[in-house]
């Protein structure tokens, strides 16, 4: 079916509708709720999966018989094959996204059992490996597929409530795991998330449809017109976003600044807190609990407040609230429950930033979403790296301004990028 618009009065992404599709694959309130509830839990599983590893971090180095140092340097990996991302996402537009995530899952339920066996660091680093190509094929696939099941004026509302499974993974299936680990053993938590996650995948093929699978002579057509294309061709092909590219990279862009922030803070507070408070694990199990509740704040109020107040100014107010809490975080002293409030609200609207990023992102590029998705959690796993690797060393040289003030300053570009550059 062919499908023409008009660019004269501006770009707008809603317009670019199929009616008769649209009203086919229009879902039931009833069934939009379950749906949302099923992936809700399904997410859970797989962001407890992926927070496992740093809370617990000496306990697996000394299963393993390796130290913290070595395990991390494993464990960084992980961002690199996230970067198979954007090719997952390609194929899930042409394909269809039931298959490609179902698929994910169960690869990245063979990387968590793979862990689970493993008996030296090589093992484990295939674990790893196949768990984080698993993450990248599903997570932002997801996405795209229930921006395709839930209308725009609705999509922050359910990809809010979706992204509470970040912080529900830690108040929930992470604090769980802690408990099981203290009863079994360190290898238990990831047989339960790999056993979880290969149920996912075959329940995941039950899903509705998401209303953009392409038939076999679709997929023959477009196979033959990519044949033809030089190899410079194909690769212009693969990061163009249609006619709104400048928004959509420049939301891509917003994203890795935002990200920046978050992450540096991640990768310090743990240290922080023991260095002015001397905690020990328990007492930072008792702060990674408070923090899901700030991950959860924001979600929430993305949800609540995402749709009524447009999903680009959600990303510009949640910056500009996020700079203004990481930039006076050097000075918010005192006891040990006033810090962790000041990085709570940090927290919270660096949360609230990147949900209505995602939200923001999932309109962008209509008829790539699932490619477009995918180039942002591409992207976003290199600025995870890179804060990764750069936030303990400015934490050390300099301290909490060393990695606050350096995130508030990612968060004003963020804000700036998203204001001038990027269309609701």
């Amino acid at each position: 079916m062919k499908v023409s618009f008009r660019l004269d009065k501006g770009y707008d992404p809603r317009l670019m509708t199929i009616p008769s599709q649209q009203a086919e694959h229009t879902p039931k309130p009833s069934s939009t709720r379950n749906l949302i509830f099923n992936v809700l839990i399904m997410r859970i599983v797989m962001d407890t999966g992926t927070k496992l590893f740093f809370p617990y971090l000496s306990v697996i180095a000394t299963g393993l018989g390796t130290t913290t140092v070595e395990l991390g340097k494993l464990l960084s990996w992980r961002n690199m094959a996230g970067l198979i991302s954007p090719f997952l996402g390609t194929a899930a537009d042409k394909r269809g996204y039931r298959p490609i995530i179902s698929g994910s899952l169960v690869v990245s339920g063979i990387g968590f059992l793979t862990i689970y066996l493993s008996q030296s660091p090589p093992i484990f680093l295939l674990g790893i490996l196949l768990s984080a190509v698993g993450g990248a094929g599903a997570g932002p696939n997801i996405a795209a597929y229930l921006s395709h099941r839930l209308p725009w004026e609705k999509r922050a509302r359910g990809l809010g409530v979706v992204e509470y499974a970040w912080g529900l993974a830690s108040v929930i299936g992470v604090s769980a795991s802690g408990y099981l680990i203290a009863q079994t053993s360190w290898r238990m938590p990831f047989l339960v998330v790999g056993l979880a996650l290969f149920l996912f995948a075959a329940a995941f093929m039950r899903f509705p449809p998401s209303g953009h699978e392409k038939s076999k002579a679709e997929l023959d057509e477009i196979a033959l017109g990519n044949a033809k294309l030089s190899l410079a061709q194909k690769a212009r092909n693969f990061f163009d976003l249609g006619p709104n590219w400048r928004s959509a990279w420049a939301t891509i862009l917003g994203d890795i600044f935002t990200r920046f922030a978050g992450f540096v803070l991640f990768i310090n507070f743990g240290t922080m807190l023991v260095d002015q408070f001397g905690l020990d694990a328990a007492g930072l199990a008792g702060a990674v609990f408070w923090l899901g509740f700030a991950d959860i704040t924001g979600s929430v109020s993305v949800s609540l407040l995402g749709d009524r107040i447009g999903k680009r100014q959600s990303t510009i107010g949640g910056s500009i609230m996020g700079a203004i809490f990481f930039g006076i975080l050097p000075f918010w002293s005192g006891g040990l429950a006033f810090v962790v409030l000041g990085i709570f609200l940090a927290r919270s609207f660096f949360e609230f930033s990147i949900v209505s990023y995602l939200v923001l992102a999932s309109e962008q590029a209509p008829g790539h979403r699932g490619k477009m998705l995918a180039l942002r959690g591409a992207f976003s796993l290199i600025s995870a790296f890179a804060s990764t690797r750069l936030g303990p060393q400015l934490y050390e040289a300099w301290g909490v301004p060393g990695f606050a003030w350096p995130a508030a300053i990612s968060l004003v570009i963020s804000a700036t990028v998203s204001f001038f550059l990027v269309r609701d």
